[in-house]
């Protein structure tokens, strides 16, 4: 019977573990690939420090037939590194006319990334990430109105360093403005390693069928 009860008791509390930590979960601000923040991103602090880039400047929306549907004022920030060995890259924007559903940065790769808001402007309804990696979006409902200024949202993450990057605006139209990314993967200067590694196995099997095995 104390046997009974001691697998019983252990079972329980593995059934209490699983529910505590299911497998896959994820720190609340923690965007993986493909994944999507089903709330505001929550409050966070900018690095510290003066930012290493600062960009301020002007969007316009146009559609499709180049009509002008929106525009305003932005301004992005990079600090690389950013106090914990990464680079973090804010962005916040002002809403002239129109208005504005979703904003995307672009080029994160496969690098982590943290998301956070920080002050009393608009916050975002959800934060999502695209199945390759590259891109951040931000999503308000409603969408931010004239006059109005969003949250400075800031996104962490690993990269050792960073480049220029692509800020969309979006809503009946688009606009792109300049902005910051992390430093791309050297994804090519690995493809070429793998190319190199596949030609010197090509010709070791081929000094194996002649029945040479031969060091390179």
């Amino acid at each position: 019977m104390l046997r009974c009860l001691r697998r019983l008791t252990a079972c329980a509390a593995g059934v209490a573990l699983f529910t505590v930590l299911p497998a896959g979960a994820v720190m609340a601000d923690s965007l993986p690939i493909g994944g999507v923040l089903g709330a505001a991103p929550s409050a966070g602090v900018l690095p510290g420090g003066a930012a290493t880039a600062t960009i301020s400047g002007n969007y316009t929306l146009k559609d499709v037939n180049n009509v002008t549907k929106g525009t305003g004022t932005y301004n992005a920030s990079v600090w690389s590194p950013d106090g914990s060995g990464g680079t973090s890259i804010s962005v916040d924007f002002h809403v002239l006319t129109g208005l504005i559903a979703t904003i995307s940065l672009t080029n994160f790769d496969s690098y982590t990334t943290d998301v956070f808001s920080i002050g009393g402007g608009v916050n975002a309804n959800d934060v999502s990430r695209s199945s390759d990696g590259e891109t951040v979006t931000f999503s308000f409902r409603p969408d931010v109105s004239a006059g109005q200024t969003s949250a400075t949202f800031l996104i962490k993450t690993n990269a050792p360093n960073y480049a220029g990057g692509s800020i969309q605006f979006i809503d009946g139209g688009v606009g792109s403005a300049v902005g910051f990314s992390p430093v791309p993967l050297p994804a090519t200067a690995n493809m070429g390693l793998a190319l190199l590694g596949g030609v010197g196995g090509l010709g070791a099997l081929r000094r194996l069928k002649n029945g040479k095995n031969v060091e390179a």
